[in-house]
């Protein structure tokens, strides 16, 4: 377990009082998750993602289902460390929102953001960079999309931003409170990488920061470039691109796609599976032959409505792929299973 990747536990001691406010005992959370109050504690704390996951699965079974949206309000800019400290001594909301990008693993290494900007739009992208569950990871990306909003209102002084949210898991029963989120027009089931997609009025990008320090900014950004140089992210990226094209509604994802998620080149991420003993096409057809029998095994779908499900083009295509595994065609395997 020792190389399994972690990341920063000090947003979860924000947990703390949030659900001490429904009667529920942290420190025996801390217990069911196998984590020590006294590592969750520390101001540089590490917490395994399999305790982050085991933590978010016991919490969501006694807490209110959007504690994520709870937390977020609770996450400030000064949170973030040396980051949130360079950000706030940043001369403009658009360079503030750079600087994040480009240490936003210092932040919270299983996730990437990325900053683009046209004559219209700045857009900021979130992906999950690390394996985690479903329902982890939808709870890291609520926690960011209504984190991201909080904090830029802090930038702004208060001002009311109208922009659009899309968000990439389906909408939750307790939606009503996105409307929170004061002007942000929320789209959920977002079809594209698993993740988050923010855009905002390219108009913000010069709005000037209230705490703006020069020496201070220069100070903070050699900090984070020293700790980027020492943050060493054990990832294991064929668990993370099978998550990723499991969260894809049609596993259509390319090595391309995934590749610019992570900022790296094609044949870069090429090499890190093939030191796994794996590559892209062996995860893919792992993954499209998974979902379909489950597809098979839960659904009342018919073969041709499975294919295009799973990003075929040509039902024919799946039934030979499927045969090649498991013995037997799609529509053979389903009769049997009846």
């Amino acid at each position: 377990m020792e190389d399994e990747a972690k990341i920063p536990a000090r947003y979860f001691v924000k947990l703390q009082g949030i659900l001490a406010d429904q009667g529920i005992d942290f420190n025996e959370l801390l217990t069911l998750s196998d984590i020590s109050p006294l590592t969750i504690n520390k101001p540089d704390g590490l917490l395994r993602m399999s305790q982050v996951e085991r933590l978010i699965e016991n919490g969501l079974r006694v807490a209110s289902p959007d504690s994520a949206l709870t937390l977020a309000k609770h996450i400030k800019l000064s949170s973030h460390s040396m980051v949130g400290y360079a950000m706030l001594s940043s001369p403009t909301v658009e360079y503030a929102l750079r600087l994040a990008a480009r240490f936003f693993n210092l932040i919270l290494p299983s996730v990437n953001m990325v900053f683009r900007r046209d004559e219209h739009s700045i857009s900021l992208y979130f992906s999950p960079t690390m394996s985690m569950s479903t329902r982890c990871l939808h709870y890291h990306l609520e926690t960011i999309a209504a984190s991201v909003h909080w904090e830029l209102h802090e930038l702004l002084q208060g001002k009311i931003l109208h922009y659009d949210l899309y968000l990439g898991y389906p909408k939750p029963s307790y939606a009503e409170r996105y409307k929170e989120l004061q002007g942000a027009r929320c789209h959920f089931s977002w079809d594209e990488l698993p993740g988050i997609k923010i855009v905002y009025p390219v108009e913000i990008a010069n709005y000037p920061l209230m705490l703006s320090d020069s020496s201070s900014l220069q100070m903070a950004e050699e900090k984070c470039q020293e700790l980027v140089k020492h943050a060493i992210a054990n990832r294991k990226l064929a668990d993370w691109v099978s998550m990723m094209l499991n969260e894809a509604k049609d596993c259509a994802l390319t090595l391309e796609d995934l590749a610019h998620t992570l900022n790296m080149s094609v044949r870069t991420l090429d090499r890190h599976l093939k030191s796994e003993q794996t590559n892209f096409r062996d995860i893919k057809n792992t993954v499209r032959h998974q979902r379909a029998l489950k597809l098979l095994n839960e659904t009342d779908m018919s073969v041709t409505q499975i294919a295009y499900e799973l990003g075929y083009t040509d039902p024919a295509n799946f039934t030979r792929a499927f045969s090649k595994v498991a013995g037997v065609s799609p529509s053979h395997y389903k009769a049997l299973n009846i």
